[in-house]
């Protein structure tokens, strides 16, 4: 429901914004229905990733609604030479029961070399190897847990994406549709002819 309520409204914004922007260049008299096909094709992935982002943006949501317990890290350390990650291993006890977790805690997978080690030695600094933390569980299967239940990058990255695609085709799909046979001056071409015979005349 609300990847589709999403859909709506950005479909609703781009329709207002076609009212209030003059046509793009692009979609020139000649051009419109070549640009038909990208359009469309940028509105249906755009489409595709908001409803899937949307999904696991929703499961992290409900991951903060996880229980949780007191946690201690057992293991921390930078590993990857290509692309240099933190791996932060820790332990929790549940039921008598003792569990072990690992987690990078989302580090960035993009950027350069340099600035990824950085943001990994960072993480580790601030984990050492017998901090505390706390550690949220899955009610229904104890042995999966994470120290942060919130959104990754990679999700806020493919759904901003999509919801970019989707935006830009549907407002080209209303300049195409909405705008074919007309010149971006507001004449048809019927009238542009008319014009010429009676000048020739």
């Amino acid at each position: 429901m609300n990847a589709v309520v999403s859909l709506i409204v950005v479909a609703a914004g781009s329709a207002a914004l076609f009212w209030l922007l003059p046509p793009s260049p692009l979609l020139r008299p000649g051009r419109r229905f070549p640009a038909l096909v990208p359009a469309a094709l940028a509105a249906v992935v755009g489409a595709v990733l908001i409803v899937l982002e949307l999904g696991h943006l929703q499961e992290f949501i409900e991951r903060r609604n996880w229980p949780s317990v007191d946690g201690v890290v057992v293991k921390s350390e930078v590993v990857g030479d290509r692309a240099p990650h933190p791996l932060i291993m820790f332990e929790y006890t549940l039921d008598g029961v003792k569990h072990v977790g690992n987690t990078n805690l989302h580090a960035p997978g993009f950027g350069l070399r340099t600035s990824r080690e950085e943001v990994a030695y960072a993480i580790v600094n601030a984990l050492p190897v017998g901090a505390e933390v706390k550690v949220f569980y899955n009610p229904s299967d104890s042995a999966e847990a994470l120290l942060k239940p919130g959104p990754t990058w990679d999700v806020l990255v493919r759904l901003s994406l999509g919801l970019m695609l989707y935006f830009i085709g549907i407002y080209a799909l209303l300049t195409v549709l909405l705008l074919a046979g007309r010149d971006t001056d507001g004449t048809t071409p019927a009238s542009t002819e008319s014009k010429t015979e009676t000048a020739t005349a």
